[in-house]
């Protein structure tokens, strides 16, 4: 089965990596998905533009050239990250339930 990114729409193998140099035109018969590069690339805007909307900030998208001085981590990383964040957000209280004998309705 032929595999695209659906976003640079290079060749990609099983793993997620690009196999062509170049983006083709693209393939309606190729299964679609997102390779290594641009998944890590999406995961750092997420993570950036979440710490900038937590300070107040608005919303923007960062050019490749504002990125190449970040770290580049694995998406796998990214992810984990992003599901800590979550942890740490405080649930919503629920209210008390009342102790009592239960009644049918």
């Amino acid at each position: 089965m032929v595999r695209q990114c659906a976003w640079c729409l290079r060749l990609i193998n099983s793993a997620g990596e690009p196999v062509s140099v170049t983006p083709l035109p693209k393939l309606y018969e190729a299964s679609h998905g997102i390779c290594t590069i641009c998944g890590t690339s999406w995961m750092e805007d997420v993570l950036i533009t979440s710490e900038i909307a937590g300070q107040g900030a608005v919303n923007r998208s960062f050019p490749a050239g504002e990125r190449q001085g970040m770290p580049t981590t694995s998406v796998a990383d990214l992810v984990l990250e992003l599901q800590q964040k979550a942890v740490k957000v405080a649930a919503p209280k629920l209210p008390k339930l009342k102790k009592g004998p239960l009644r049918l309705i």
